[in-house]
């Protein structure tokens, strides 16, 4: 499924003069293996390079979107990715003159969510992870708040039905591999350098929620089905 995501937001900046050589900033990405870390180290450079800064943005690897959102709002960040569902929780509980209030930079691209388990693995569709072992993500962020709402969408609760880790992208790759989980969530840009590196390392494919219910409802109002991302990862999917 895909849910758009990769959102560039920006905190209310202080006025500054032409010269942007002396202009310090820090960017909230993401986990280093992934997506957000990638772009926002480019973006860093060639924002350095455009604007003449004599120095390129702080690039601050984090826990992801909702991290990234509490980074804004106290200041520690001044540029951030994040998932556009996130954004819109946050913006829904913000008023429009709160200082804390958000601007969208660019959509710069759609997330994909990806849910992986082993090659070998049994399990065919997500509503089979009652009682798995299932890294749903890092607390803070946007990858913990989509699978939950995937699996509250398919009547699954994440805490009773499952039995859940709070992994971030590279512990949930380490596990795998160890076989520690049976399977994880990710949501992010295509491809993701971790699961890419994942798939050549050990067999894998992932789930795909159609084969669930044809008529099952998209878990937020940005997400709709989309083709599953074979290529990127190398991995079958079923």
């Amino acid at each position: 499924m895909r849910a758009l995501g990769g959102l560039g937001l920006i905190a209310a900046l202080p006025a500054c003069s032409s010269s942007y050589a002396d202009l310090h900033l820090t960017v909230a990405t993401g986990s280093r293996n992934g997506v957000y870390y990638t772009l926002g180290a480019a973006l860093a450079t060639a924002w350095r390079d455009a604007l003449g800064m004599r120095e390129p943005p702080a690039v601050t690897s984090t826990a992801g979107s909702i991290n990234n959102l509490q980074l804004l709002g106290a200041r520690l960040a001044d540029v951030a990715f994040n998932q556009i569902d996130t954004a819109a929780d946050q913006l829904a509980h913000t008023a429009p003159a709160d200082p804390r209030s958000l601007r969208a930079l660019a959509r710069i691209y759609d997330d994909f969510v990806h849910v992986v388990v082993p090659a070998n693995s049994a399990l065919t569709s997500i509503v089979q992870l009652r009682g798995a072992r299932v890294a749903l993500g890092s607390p803070g962020s946007g990858v913990l708040f989509m699978a939950q709402r995937v699996l509250q969408a398919l009547g699954i609760s994440p805490d009773k039905d499952l039995r859940p880790v709070h992994f971030g992208l590279d512990e949930s790759v380490a596990a795998m591999k160890k076989g520690g989980i049976d399977a994880f969530f990710w949501s992010g840009g295509l491809p993701t350098p971790a699961v890419a590196d994942l798939a050549k390392a050990v067999p894998i494919r992932l789930l795909n929620r159609r084969r669930t219910s044809s008529r099952s409802t998209p878990p937020t109002p940005s997400t709709r089905p989309a083709p599953s991302p074979s290529a990127p990862t190398g991995s079958p999917t079923r």
